[in-house]
């Protein structure tokens, strides 16, 4: 399951946006980008406006040094594994919750 996490200090238009994935509980990060105004970024990437402009480079890349300070900053801002699990089974919810809704769309159009 894809995830997006704006990540930024309050008072503050800068900040990043952590592209990531779970897998099997794991939490994945794809890519790391770092805006000005964030929630503009953010929107505007969310909507597939983003403007040709370099945002840095993929995750993967990235020097170990560097992958682990990122990943000891997300784990101190509680990105790591639980959360993996809980994006994981909440995404399994909402598709339990969307299919009933369907069934009963469905059932309620034939009926």
């Amino acid at each position: 399951m894809d995830f997006y996490i704006s990540i930024n200090k309050a008072n503050s238009n800068s900040g990043l946006l952590v592209e990531a994935v779970t897998l099997d509980s794991s939490v994945i990060i794809n890519q790391i980008h770092y805006s000005d105004n964030i929630n503009e970024f953010t929107n505007n990437y969310l909507n597939a406006k983003v403007e040709e402009k370099y945002s840095g480079p993929e995750y993967r890349t990235l020097d170990e040094k560097l992958k682990k300070e990122f990943l000891d900053i997300f784990y101190d801002l509680g990105i790591n594994n639980d959360l993996g699990s809980f994006i994981e089974v909440m995404s399994l919810d909402r598709d339990q919750i969307m299919c009933l809704n369907w069934l009963k769309n469905i059932k309620n159009a034939l009926m």
